[in-house]
């Protein structure tokens, strides 16, 4: 069955605006989990929470083992007897709260830079470990892979000027991800059985300087910031302008905007732009000829995004018209693969509205 791109599944919406882990072993102490005093507060930062918890000493995957095993091998009495040791040490696992440190070069973004803002996000999305046994996951899987979610964010105001110095003194090389967690509800895709990690502290630290870059339970909620490109996400109309982040398939935080500017004639050019750090560059230029023009984005598949510029959104009278551009991230950047014009009355090509098919040869 032919399954269709998000916001972009037709072309005049589009117009219209409209390694085995090692086997799991028995947790420390056992029986002796952290004693909670019920009536006392709740944490106010990371340390509050974290001397609560008891720390993960083994791989992480390892310590959910009781979640992954299906106990369906041998005689019925055999499972039986299975399922119930099981089922202990699943409810010992979720009883009590778990810490862990965890390198952060592949699991903590910084930047780009957010000239809306003036600020660096320093963020953890959505936190997956897998092996042959099974997977912890932030959330449950679907079909192969976790749908994007934020776990915790923290704003560095940084003016522009400061920007590149800042990032250089905090790469995400010598950060560390400290988590908090208990474990959730169990889950199965397809023959992938996994548990979900609830996470109830997340802190980031840079290692060599000891500052501590995100608290989630000491930091202010952020005001709201760029637009997540897991749908289609209008970038620019002729009143507002608006910022869209997109993690590639490397890890690599991506930051579109637009630059417009105003001729003579009245008519106005836009540029679609992209950033990974603190230089921006134009990743595809247009012109606007009316009023009415836009500019958006959708993402297809993991590995690409399609820009939407409407030249003429649709009257009684006229067909609206506009024009649809392929990226597709390859050796670490985006390369323009296709390009469509058309309008709300001609039928687009199959790469547009079919996340599966074939990508255009450049």
């Amino acid at each position: 069955m032919l399954r269709r791109l998000a916001g972009v599944s037709a072309f005049t919406l589009a117009l219209l605006g409209a390694a085995a882990a090692p086997a799991a072993a028995q947790p420390q102490g056992e029986g002796d989990a952290p004693v909670v005093d019920p009536l006392a507060a709740a944490p106010t930062d990371f340390d509050g929470a974290a001397v609560r918890a008891e720390r993960v000493e083994e791989d992480l995957v390892g310590l959910a083992g009781p979640f992954f095993d299906p106990c369906d091998l041998g005689s019925p009495a055999m499972m039986e007897s299975c399922r119930t040791r099981r089922d202990a040490r699943q409810a010992r696992l979720r009883e009590r709260s778990w810490r862990i440190a965890l390198p952060g070069a592949d699991l903590v973004q910084v930047g780009p830079y957010e000239r809306v803002r003036e600020a660096i996000a320093v963020r953890v999305e959505g936190l997956a470990f897998a092996s042959p046994r099974g997977v912890v996951a932030t959330r449950p899987w679907e079909d192969g892979r976790m749908p994007p979610h934020l776990v915790a964010e923290r704003i560095q105001v940084v003016p522009p000027g400061e920007a590149q110095a800042w990032l250089a003194a905090h790469p995400r090389e010598e950060l560390r991800l400290d988590l908090v967690f208990r474990f959730g509800e169990a889950f199965q895709d397809g023959i992938r059985r996994g548990v979900t990690m609830v996470v109830e502290a997340v802190r980031v630290v840079s290692v060599a300087s000891g500052e501590e870059l995100l608290d989630s339970l000491a930091d202010a909620t952020p005001e709201e910031g760029p637009a997540l490109l897991t749908e289609r996400v209008m970038v620019w109309e002729p009143d507002r302008l608006r910022e869209v982040r997109w993690t590639a398939p490397d890890g690599t935080a991506v930051l579109f905007g637009a630059e417009v500017a105003s001729r003579a004639d009245g008519t106005r050019s836009v540029s679609l732009t992209w950033s990974r750090a603190v230089r921006v560059a134009v990743l595809r230029p247009f012109d606007a000829p009316s009023a009415d023009a836009s500019l958006a984005l959708a993402p297809r598949g993991r590995s690409g995004i399609i820009a939407i510029f409407t030249e003429r959104r649709p009257t009684r009278r006229r067909a609206g018209s506009g024009e649809t551009h392929l990226f597709v991230w390859e050796s670490g950047s985006l390369v323009h693969r296709a390009t469509w014009r058309g309008s709300n009355r001609s039928r687009p090509p199959r790469w547009l509205v079919d996340p599966d098919a074939p990508i255009p040869d450049p």
